[in-house]
């Protein structure tokens, strides 16, 4: 195990102190290249493929710039509620996690994410920035078991996001692309998300892009 944490030190850089320090892209080539996989192979055991996951051991984690996609404050209530009908309509039954990133402007509003079962972040880097890494992070602590990582909205196809949803895929994760909901008002917006999240798109445009589990629900 030691072996296998020294193989990613080839990726770090320094920072303004001369210490060592993670870029963004050295996470990408890490994934890439399969280190961080290799390594959580060494800690589970039972480790699983998407396609042999039940349609309740598929977790789904949802990454959200609420910069680039407000969310009304009447409509954050029923953002999660409205994602997991979604998500269920799709045979997705598993734990559902949202994650939305923004600025300082919204620090105040941090109890009202949190109560809608959102947890809220601040970027510090410009577009994208931190998201791009705790896609690697929390997707990689998913236990040997492949999630579904779902990113709203959908960020171009040259930006570096989408070269580690790229590389995540490669990973055996399911990525969906969720264009931009729109509505005025709380209701007409849960009304755009939840049909713009029961009709993602992959990171190639393809309009069915995750492998549906198979369903162990007792009602099923």
């Amino acid at each position: 195990m030691a072996g296998k944490m020294e193989d990613i030190s080839d990726v770090e850089g320094t920072d303004s102190s001369g210490k060592k320090s993670f870029r963004i892209e050295d996470f990408s080539v890490v994934v890439e290249g399969g280190r961080i996989g290799d390594i959580y192979e060494d800690m589970y055991e039972d480790i699983k493929k998407k396609q042999d996951l039940t349609c309740r051991e598929r977790s789904t984690m949802v990454f959200w710039n609420v910069i680039k996609c407000p969310i009304p404050p009447d409509a954050l209530p029923g953002v999660k509620p409205t994602i997991r009908s979604a998500l269920c309509g799709m045979g997705l039954h598993g734990p559902l996690r949202i994650y939305a990133y923004g600025d300082e402007s919204l620090l105040d509003k941090r109890d009202v994410f949190r109560k809608a079962g959102i947890s809220y972040f601040v970027e510090r880097a410009q577009d994208y920035g931190d998201m791009e890494l705790e896609v690697i992070l929390f997707a990689e602590q998913t236990f040997g078991r492949p999630a579904d990582i779902m990113v709203i909205p959908k960020p171009d196809q040259d930006s570096e996001l989408h070269r580690v949803l790229k590389c995540m895929q490669s990973r055996d994760h399911d990525v969906l692309l969720v264009n931009t909901p729109v509505g005025d008002s709380g209701d007409q917006f849960l009304e755009s998300l939840e049909s713009a999240v029961a009709c993602p798109r992959g990171l190639d445009g393809e309009a069915e892009p995750i492998t549906k589990p198979e369903c162990a629900c007792d009602y099923s």
